[in-house]
């Protein structure tokens, strides 16, 4: 599991120091992650830049001044640079990551640490629209000192003296949806399958007990053609032996007909 490991470095002389250190992160239901940061320091006008590490590549930054990410043996330096004016003390900047969710057994799991020597340090982590904290073992260690909600996302929230770790454990509609499809995705096949089984037994049945002839009209009738007339002239029938081939499909309970003039329109009693 990737631990998102954030430690605050300041490049200049005296070092700086950040008394305060902000993140309000946010967990999408594809597992992007995306992290709000706000530094408080102590006497920011006497530096030019600050350098902020973290164990995985951002997918973007976004910052209102200059930075630079630079790949290092344990991971990645952002370098940013000050953009605040003189007097204030506080910058803010924002991070997006991925991979930083693990899935286990229909569960999630969100892990994170900060460190920097800060005086105070909070977390607050909010999870993806309809998921829900784990019903099985620790929601989150340690303990939060705040569980919230908007009636759709869950929002969890420390406040530590120094330096932070957390883990939060939760699981999402998508876990038992995807069952739930397999499931009727797997009726519907069945379904389908016994359909078709015994749609093709009932026409074997009916190939054993049907003529020739009545296997003819039965088609072109499929086919489209209902009047019984030209049914006999496509298939160069007389009006007689047309006459028997239908009223031996009627008493079979095939082919059923109704008045149409001086003839009959047919019409098939069973899907054949």
């Amino acid at each position: 599991m990737k631990l998102l490991a954030l430690v605050l470095l300041v490049l200049a002389l005296p070092l700086a120091a950040a008394s305060e250190f902000s993140t309000d992160i946010s967990i999408s239901g594809n597992d992007i992650v995306t992290e709000d940061i706000s530094l408080t320091f102590d006497s920011p006008e006497a530096y030019d830049s600050f350098i902020f590490s973290v164990a995985d590549e951002p997918l973007s930054v976004g910052y209102d001044g200059g930075y630079a990410v630079t790949a290092t043996d344990g991971g990645y330096e952002i370098e940013f640079m000050w953009p605040i004016a003189v007097g204030e003390n506080t910058v803010g900047f924002t991070l997006l990551f991925d991979g930083l969710v693990l899935k286990r057994s229909g569960e999630r799991v969100f892990r994170t640490a900060f460190s920097g020597g800060y005086d105070s340090t909070t977390v607050r982590v909010t999870l993806p629209d309809g998921f829900t904290l784990s019903s099985e073992g620790p929601a989150a260690t340690p303990p939060p000192d705040t569980i919230t909600t908007d009636g759709r996302r869950i929002t969890l929230a420390w406040a530590f003296p120094g330096d932070a770790a957390v883990a939060v454990f939760y699981e999402g509609p998508d876990s038992p949806l995807l069952w739930l499809l397999a499931a009727v995705a797997a009726v519907i096949l069945i379904a389908i399958w016994v359909y078709i089984f015994f749609l093709n037994r009932a026409a074997r049945a009916i190939d054993e007990v049907i003529s020739e002839d009545e296997r003819r009209v039965l088609d072109a009738v499929r086919g489209g053609e209902p009047i019984q007339k030209k049914v006999a002239e496509g298939l160069s029938f007389s009006k007689s032996k047309m006459s028997k081939v239908v009223r031996r499909l009627e008493e079979k309970g095939l082919i059923a007909k109704e008045p149409h003039f001086k003839t009959n329109r047919l019409k098939l009693k069973k899907k054949i």
